[in-house]
């Protein structure tokens, strides 16, 4: 059970907020280990695949009094090596163009990346309400159910998902033949994110790209809860009454 041991760089802002933690294995002799001056990756992590930001990690850090600290992970025994050490992150150069402040660049980092978590929140129970439809069909032929008393209900879930996953990602067969989808979601946060990209920071069609995305993400919250409270637990309840073989997840 033992793990190889690991040296762990923290980066913390003025304010003492966790920015980033750099981990490297510790071996014998001089070494190097930096940090790239962005954030946590704020992208949902998944348990199938890795989660990668496009371009790397996370946004840039703003320029500001930063501080380092130095640790060692000896199998799971957390020892404080040096620091921590305070440093000043500094512009290169100064932008032709005056961009927004650094605190204006920092609020609308901290409200991109609470908006990630809610949407991955809310594709996640979508993604999981789609498998048991899935489970749900196969159930169903498997049931003692006469035909025509579980095929209704399965049509009414099958149809809310399809609805509420145009909203999220668009129409795939649009996408196939190079139609143009409507704008979703997910447009107006890829549009929104290109604010972070640069030090001139988000500009106005940044902000309003975040708002509408935030503003459409409520209105599906209803149709989720209307899909996880009532549509999936009527259903499982009509199954078993129909004894149909349980469902494991």
């Amino acid at each position: 059970l033992e793990t190889p041991a690991q040296v762990i760089l923290t980066i913390e802002d003025e304010e003492g907020n966790m920015i980033n933690k750099i981990k490297q294995k510790a071996t014998k002799g001089s070494h190097r280990i930096a940090w790239n001056l962005r954030h946590f990756n704020p992208y949902a992590i998944s348990l199938t695949s890795s989660s990668r930001r496009r371009g790397g990690g996370g946004a840039m850090a703003t320029p500001g009094t930063y501080r380092a600290t130095l640790y060692l992970d000896h199998n799971g025994t957390i020892k404080q090596l040096d620091g921590p050490v305070i440093f000043e992150v500094k512009p290169i150069r100064k932008g032709v163009l005056k961009g927004v402040s650094y605190a204006d660049y920092n609020s609308f980092r901290s409200e991109l990346t609470t908006f990630l978590g809610q949407l991955s929140e809310l594709q996640d129970a979508l993604s999981m309400s789609k498998k048991k439809l899935t489970a749900f069909q196969t159930a169903a032929d498997r049931s003692k159910a006469t035909p025509g008393t579980l095929e209704p209900k399965l049509k009414t879930l099958k149809a809310a998902l399809a609805e509420l996953d145009f909203i999220l990602e668009g129409s795939t067969s649009k996408e196939e033949i190079g139609e143009r989808n409507p704008a979703s979601i997910q447009t107006y946060l890829y549009a929104a994110s290109d604010g972070l990209d640069s030090t001139y920071g988000p500009t106005g069609l940044h902000k309003q790209s975040l708002a509408t995305a935030q503003s459409m993400l409520e209105d599906v919250k209803g149709s989720l809860a209307k899909i996880t409270d009532e549509l999936v637990p009527e259903v499982e309840a009509a199954l078993k009454a129909a004894k149909a073989p349980y469902i494991s997840n």
